[in-house]
């Protein structure tokens, strides 16, 4: 599917896309957490490995999608304010 400008998005795919991208968020830092928990655990066991930075690796991903989240937040509040 091609990207579109939020301006020309319909209300509904806006907000279908805010819930989808706060649940792909929620998903992924609940999954980075438990990397670094694992991590840890490994660590404290086997010493620094590969395993030990995998969590920071996916970080940009959660940060990346909180900032989506406020693009659509924004675009849904601009959007009940001109109502």
């Amino acid at each position: 599917m091609a990207k579109k400008s939020l301006e020309y998005i319909s209300d509904v795919e806006l907000k279908k896309a805010y819930k989808r991208a706060k649940i792909l968020t929620i998903v992924q830092t609940v999954l980075v957490c438990v990397m670094l928990v694992y991590a840890v655990l490994m660590t404290m066991d086997n010493g620094i490995n590969p395993f030990t930075f995998l969590p920071l690796v996916f970080t940009p991903m959660i940060i990346a999608g909180a900032l989506q989240m406020r693009h659509f937040k924004k675009e849904i509040i601009r959007r009940t304010n001109l109502l």
